[in-house]
């Protein structure tokens, strides 16, 4: 199986799709499959301290195909609100092949092919063929930059190239430029200087982001071709000379993502282009930290690593393709980081340290590392993780930062600190926590209860004291509290040290709780939240994180920050959600719910980041937005994928 998605003409001015390519150091290349640069963050960004420390250098290649009379750019951008050059009416067709891109266009009878790749070490390859019936010339020139991805600049970079030939060199930014032409076929030098160039980004404009970047254009030179096939290169990268040839480096990366796929193959009951499409990108995720820990990226381009969202997305993103010594890698590296029980909350983006304002992340990676032991029983493994499970349990019991420990009175998990948001719904706007959620979560107390029992089961397997299986009864006896008869819901929230009342909003954060294992509540109340949630809650692109029916429901996920923050979580779609909802589906035997709420996010692998599942989409038109390439989205649908089709498969064979 090796999946191939494209789309004809009408992409040449289809500004929404777009592809990533990441070299597993947390470095990437991402960008619109249109050419035209629309965010800050299009372009090879490489980590000089993995997997952070990012700068971007190379924006793009802007290439000019000269047959006769006739001049066809290759490429189009945008210099100010409408303002374009370049025109793409010879783009025949865009795509990706194994996720990686391809551009074929037809000028004036000549036809070229581009095809991108990235390797390892962050080396961008372009591979072109062209065919044609007469001599042509092909112009290149390129958009170069040297600065922060989450920034632009208001005056240019000072491009300055040494070298000659078929090797460049861009003093000031460290880019080595090189070029494999067909023989006889010789690069003549370049006729203009570097200039300024001035990007207007669309993406960024309707963010409300700085949206005028000052970028380098660069003159590479041109070559003249004969009538004929010719098949040549240019590898962009570190300013030193590879004595790699680049076919090499394109056929390694090729035969690394089709290992990927064989990998994965034998634990997917359904092998369709949308299952290859996510094992690929699934592994796109992965990153090192440093130089022997890997890490799991929450999403491209402008997430860094978040322990939350790492330990909900390892078991899709990794368990699921067949690489659990990598998954053991991630939670042994992890588990190092763990303070006064928590986990990280994220890493910050410089290197400098770690948050840890996480209610929820250390007991994510107590069921990750259940799921570790269930994948492949590594006996020394887990023996080697338990204590350091243990007393991070035990703290979460006694009691933590940030008010973070279980009630003596019902066992349950309360968390609550001033001026902190705990939990995944974790807007803040200045000193304003958005959705506060101070108390007993009802994910928190569902995923506290489900990590005592998986840490009960640990214990059991090596033969070690349940030190804290009456506290797990407790919590599980007590749970029963989250029911709201009047809603035929589950409480969102319940009160904690603090009086008050319950949260009767309905939240998707219920589904959440019910889906893990060893949550406890009679069989038609969780029922009945499965047919509120799917009535109010589902949509073809995941859950919404509050009922429409809500007065304080936000419909649109759209302009300045501050605007969509307030509608973060309070009716925005996620589509990581779906995971939850089809694991309870299932659990209750409802088959056609769980494929249905699956088929608009299979859909939607080809909607905006190609191969991958976005972060967020606004509820009232389901437009994707947020993160277009987003790791636990990725992960709880290839995860609901493969256990649909494992729940078909086992079903399929009682019936013979």
């Amino acid at each position: 199986m090796w999946p191939i998605w494209s789309q004809g003409p009408s992409i040449a001015s289809d500004l929404s799709r777009e592809f990533l390519l990441t070299d597993g150091r947390g470095g990437y290349y991402l960008h619109s499959l249109c050419t035209q640069p629309t965010r800050k963050y299009h372009g090879r960004v490489f980590s000089w301290e993995p997997p952070l420390g990012r700068l971007l250098d190379w924006i793009q290649p802007l290439e000019t195909l000269v047959v006769g009379a006739h001049r066809c750019r290759l490429y189009r951008i945008e210099s100010s609100p409408g303002r374009l050059e370049g025109e793409l009416g010879c783009l025949q067709r865009a795509g990706t092949e194994g996720l990686l891109p391809f551009w074929d266009y037809l000028a004036a009878g000549a036809w070229l092919g581009r095809s991108l790749a990235m390797d390892r070490s962050g080396r961008l390859v372009y591979s072109y063929q062209l065919q044609t019936d007469c001599p042509v010339r092909l112009e290149l020139e390129a958009l170069i930059t040297r600065r922060d991805p989450h920034q632009v600049l208001a005056s240019p970079p000072q491009l300055v190239s040494s070298g000659a030939g078929e090797d460049l060199t861009v003093l000031g930014v460290g880019l080595g430029l090189h070029w494999t032409l067909p023989p006889g076929v010789y690069l003549r030098p370049p006729v203009r200087p570097a200039r300024p160039q001035l990007l207007y980004l669309r993406r960024e404009a309707e963010r409300g982001e700085p949206s005028r970047d000052l970028v380098g254009r660069l003159d590479l030179g041109s070559a003249e071709f004969p009538a004929g096939q010719h098949r040549f290169f240019l590898t962009v990268g570190a300013a030193e000379a590879d004595p790699a040839l680049p076919e090499e480096l394109v056929e390694a990366e090729v035969a690394r993502r089709r290992s990927l796929l064989q990998r994965a193959a034998p634990l997917a009951p359904c092998r369709d282009d949308s299952w290859a499409h996510l094992v690929l990108m699934a592994d796109n995720f992965l990153a090192r930290r440093g130089g022997e820990q890997h890490t799991i990226l929450a999403g491209f381009p402008w997430f860094a690593d978040w322990g939350r969202d790492a330990m909900l997305a390892l078991p899709g993103l990794l368990l699921e393709t067949g690489r659990a010594a990598l998954a053991r890698s991630v939670l042994s590296s992890y588990a190092t980081h763990l303070r006064n029980g928590l986990l990280p909350n994220h890493f910050l983006d410089d290197g400098s340290g770690a948050s840890y304002h996480s209610a929820d992340a250390a007991l994510w990676m107590v069921q990750a590392v259940w799921a570790c032991w269930e994948a492949d029983r590594d006996r020394p493994w887990l023996e080697e993780m338990l204590p350091t499970l243990s007393a991070a349990m035990d703290r979460h019991a006694a009691g933590t930062d940030y008010g973070i420990a279980a009630d003596p009175a019902d066992g349950l998990l309360r968390a609550g600190a001033t001026g902190w948001q705990l939990t995944w719904m974790d807007v803040k706007v200045a000193d304003w926590v958005v959705t506060p959620r101070r108390g007993k979560p009802v994910e928190i107390c569902g995923l506290w209860i489900s990590a005592l029992r998986a840490l009960g089961r640990m214990q059991g397997v090596l033969g070690q004291p349940q030190h804290l299986a009456e506290l797990a009864d407790l919590a599980a006896h007590s749970f029963a509290r989250f029911w709201n008869p009047e809603r035929r819901y589950l409480f969102d929230v319940l009160p904690g040290s603090e009086p008050g009342v319950p949260d009767g909003r309905v939240r998707p954060n219920a589904i959440v709780a019910l889906s893990l294992p060893g949550v406890p509540l009679d069989r038609s109340l969780r029922a009945a939240c499965l047919y509120t949630a799917a009535r109010e809650l589902l949509t073809p692109l995941g859950l919404r994180t509050l009922s429409p029916l809500d007065s304080g429901y936000q419909a649109h996920y759209q302009g300045p920050r501050v605007r969509r923050d307030l509608a973060y979580h309070q009716g925005t779609v996620w589509p990581w959600l779906i995971g939850p909802l089809v694991s309870l589906a299932l659990d209750l035997g409802e088959v056609s719910l769980a494929r249905n709420a699956l088929t608009g996010l299979e859909a939607h692998l080809g909607d905006a980041g190609v191969g991958g599942v976005s972060e967020v989409g606004s509820a009232a038109d389901l437009r994707p937005d947020g993160c277009p390439f987003q790791a636990w989205s990725v992960a709880e649908l290839l995860r609901a994928k493969n256990r649909l089709g494992r729940f078909d498969a086992a079903r399929a064979v009682r019936l013979e």
